[in-house]
């Protein structure tokens, strides 16, 4: 996301955004659903008191029924990644417009309509879609009724309905261009924050909040899970400055987003990389030895700067959220293993849970014996 405001009315603004608009009108079909019972019950209502007949009341509980079974359809029928819920929305209007059309005319000729001026200005509401598409959706049922009218009404009736229907069209496309261009600002907003939360700023990778919001989609999968990690970061920031370690970062996490892919790699903390690989672990460590050749070309202002990276490997299958969190515990405690080895270094193995009680056991161990040799040395001084 680039960050730049774009006008609503370039069609190519909303195909650019085509994920969040279905998803946006895919929410919208419950909300319409939703909507549809009140409005049957004001209809209701009001035919009782304008009409004054039974029949014409019960139109309001046929729009009641409708709803309801477009609610239960929407939610038992219709996924939620659905990939036309723009199209499923303009069909669900279509059976109440019909309705609220006949009940204008052909059902109740001798009255001025009222429920279609209204569904004019309430159907656009809902619908994120192209302004001129929406306009063409609006204006053919409003010449539907029209064309009825002239028909079944007498002509008093008629040149009213008519001159209504005309001011509620304009109306209503004033009303759509208006909810059009705020729901799109909202989406473009929405869409720049997840674009900052998903990817790391320094680097342009992807971030750990985006390794954790795709967790669920890792699960009951066999991969391979590499966490890398650049050696000596901080010394390089103390000798050539921060914009080199930055540079020397920017550079680490691109070699390893080229050889494993930019949707599998992620900053995973200040210099560590999280790479996720669905191949065979031989030929995950293939890649990762490419990665380090790499990185031993690695130049900071026509200087040679060789850089090196310790790597810990997990291998296994994720049952949940949770074994998968686990593996990348035991991706980082084989990590720091491979450190204490040395430069360009790897450890790691399958996982199962012996193997990651063992390796916190290690690493507790570790720990303790770093903190008793540093508590000797400071009896010794």
């Amino acid at each position: 996301m680039n960050g730049t405001r774009r006008s609503w009315l370039r069609p190519g603004d909303l195909s650019a955004l085509r994920d969040e608009v279905n998803q946006e009108n895919r929410e919208a079909l419950r909300m319409f659903a939703l909507a549809g019972i009140p409005l049957g019950i004001i209809n209701y209502v009001a035919q009782l008191v304008t009409a004054g007949g039974a029949v014409m009341s019960v139109l309001g509980l046929l729009l009641i029924a409708y709803s309801t079974i477009l609610l239960a359809i929407e939610h038992w029928l219709i996924p939620a990644d659905y990939a036309h819920s723009t199209a499923a929305l303009y069909l669900a209007q279509a059976p109440t417009l019909l309705l609220a059309t006949l009940l204008g005319t052909v059902w109740d000729p001798s009255h001025q309509a009222t429920t279609i001026l209204l569904c004019l200005v309430f159907m656009p509401v809902f619908i994120m879609d192209r302004p001129a598409r929406i306009a063409l959706w609006l204006g053919a049922w409003s010449l539907l009724f029209a064309a009825v009218c002239l028909i079944v009404k007498e002509p008093a009736i008629f040149r009213t309905d008519l001159v209504h229907v005309a001011e509620f069209y304009i109306a209503s496309l004033v009303v759509m261009s208006l909810v059009i261009q705020l729901r799109l600002n909202f989406v473009e907003n929405m869409e720049e924050k997840q674009y900052v939360l998903r990817h790391d700023p320094r680097t342009g990778c992807l971030s750990r909040y985006a390794l954790e919001e795709q967790t669920g989609r890792l699960v009951n999968k066999p991969l391979v899970l590499v966490l890398a990690d650049l050696d000596n970061l901080r010394l390089y920031r103390d000798f050539y400055g921060h914009n080199a370690a930055d540079t020397m970062m920017l550079s680490f996490s691109r070699t390893f987003a080229d050889a494993f892919g930019d949707s599998a790699t992620f900053r995973y903390g200040g210099d560590e990389l999280v790479c996720v690989f669905s191949g065979d672990t031989a030929r995950c460590l293939e890649k990762l030895e490419d990665c380090r050749r790499a990185l031993q070309r690695f130049e900071y202002e026509g200087k040679k700067v060789p850089l090196s990276c310790n790597a810990g490997y997990v291998s296994g299958c994720a049952k949940n959220s949770n074994e998968f969190r686990a593996m990348i515990q035991l991706a980082d405690i084989y990590a720091n293993k491979a450190k204490r080895r040395g430069r360009d270094q790897t450890e790691g193995g399958e996982f199962s849970a012996e193997s990651l009680r063992q390796g916190i056991v290690d690493s507790n161990l570790y720990t303790h014996a770093q903190a008793y040799e540093i508590n000797q040395d400071r009896k010794s001084v």
